[in-house]
């Protein structure tokens, strides 16, 4: 009987003191003027600023800012956060089809799959951290726009000074030695303006609550820098977007419905429009075409993608495929690479890798985001959600892999950024 009375006082005084300390947690966080508007508002100062000065650092501030987020909200005793958003389960079909094709997909197993591992982090937290923004209260919200909007404006700062320094504040840090030439250095923000654009769309709607004049002089000082940059994808970007936003604006219930069935057949035809592209050595050279060399590449790139998906139409090539496509790393006609490392089309990529139900997941996906442009409280609301999804939509099929964790942090955060800003009435 004694032994027993000592074997279980210890468990006893542990139980205890776990209930004593996360008593005391709880009630220093009811008691706390930290709230969750505190913890996205810190992401918003954040994204903007790392975006031009350390993009691929803005998956570990997902992470970071989802993990500070549902423990907060833990801690003052409210449920766990769960996505009800109608694309988490589209999503989540999307990682599952991605694993299966692991098992006929031509890259290294262990690299897809860690890829799909860490792929599939970003998402869950995204769609998480998304939740969390949809639910903020009124005060929370505002702290949100408040912080949002000082980490974009400082950015912008930053970015025109460095713009004008020949990038003075970017040599602090560490470059790539091929981007350090004084004629390729602005090519290092290339993807910050890439994320400047996409928040330029919630900053201006937190700053229309404001001020009108405000919000349209963020979103043109956003404009007229990303046109002073090397990025051709962040201009076409913002040009596009820009002129969604007015058409849901003028029209926004035309503008929405059109941009759901629009976006959705785009994905479904990519693989026949970019088979349409002549091949290479019939392709007009960049002196026939007003377009840029990186311009031209992209349409080899995209007719050789559309070429090797002709060849496995129904299940891919495999998840993250691309980087090992056969022939890919023969150099067309213009001697650049036919295949590097991704198409730079997440469409193309969609059906590369993941073959026929990769291209209808895509797009479902795109036609249940553009569903929600209608559902949102407010004329400027729907204007830039709709504004932003349509820039997201244009730089995803110019520029980056859709896998890239950096890039997939980027689109959730603007849109979680999107959902917190936006007045709920």
């Amino acid at each position: 009987m004694p032994r027993r009375d000592v074997a279980q006082g210890p468990v006893r005084g542990e139980d205890n003191g776990r209930e004593a300390v996360k008593a005391s947690i709880t009630a220093v966080a009811m008691r706390s003027t930290i709230h969750n508007g505190h913890v996205l508002g810190a992401a918003g100062f954040l994204a903007p600023v790392l975006g031009v000065y350390a993009p691929r650092s803005l998956a570990a501030l997902l992470v970071v800012a989802t993990v500070a987020a549902i423990a907060l909200r833990r801690a003052k005793g409210e449920a766990w956060p769960v996505p009800r958003q109608r694309v988490a389960s589209i999503l989540a079909l999307a990682l599952v089809w991605a694993l299966v094709s692991v098992t006929w997909g031509i890259e290294a197993k262990t690299v897809a799959l860690s890829g799909i591992a860490r792929l599939t982090l970003v998402v869950v937290c995204g769609l998480v951290l998304h939740q969390i923004a949809t639910e903020l209260g009124t005060h929370e919200r505002d702290t949100v726009r408040r912080w949002l909007v000082a980490g974009f404006v400082l950015a912008l700062a930053l970015l025109s000074v460095d713009r004008v320094s020949g990038a003075a504040i970017r040599r602090l840090f560490p470059m790539s030695p091929a981007l350090e030439n004084p004629l390729f250095v602005m090519e290092n923000f290339n993807r910050g303006a890439s994320v400047l654009v996409l928040l330029s769309f919630p900053v201006a709607l937190a700053l229309w609550r404001v001020k009108a004049a405000y919000a349209v002089a963020a979103w043109a000082a956003c404009f007229i820098l990303a046109f002073t940059l090397p990025s051709g994808s962040a201009r076409l970007a913002i040009v596009a977007g820009g002129l969604a936003a007015c058409c849901a604006w003028i029209a926004p219930r035309v503008t929405t419905r059109s941009a759901t069935v629009l976006l959705a057949a785009i994905v479904l035809a990519a693989p026949l429009l970019a088979s349409a592209i002549p091949p290479p050595d019939k392709l007009p050279t960049t002196t026939e075409l007003p377009i840029s060399n990186s311009g031209h590449h992209r349409l080899q790139i995209w007719r050789f993608a559309a070429d090797r998906i002709a060849e496995r139409p129904i299940t891919g090539w495999g998840y993250d495929s691309s980087r090992v496509i056969p022939g890919g790393n023969e150099n067309l006609a213009s001697a650049e690479p036919a295949l590097p490392l991704h198409p730079h089309n997440a469409m193309l990529q969609w059906w590369l890798e993941l073959g026929l139900p990769g291209g209808l997941i895509g797009a479902i996906v795109l036609a249940a985001i553009a569903l929600t442009l209608g559902q949102q409280p407010t004329r400027p609301a729907i204007a830039a959600a709709t504004g932003q999804l349509v820039a997201a939509f244009t730089m995803a099929n110019l520029s980056f892999g859709i896998w890239q964790g950096w890039w997939v942090a980027v689109l959730i955060l603007s849109a979680a950024m999107a959902a917190t800003v936006r007045d709920e009435r």
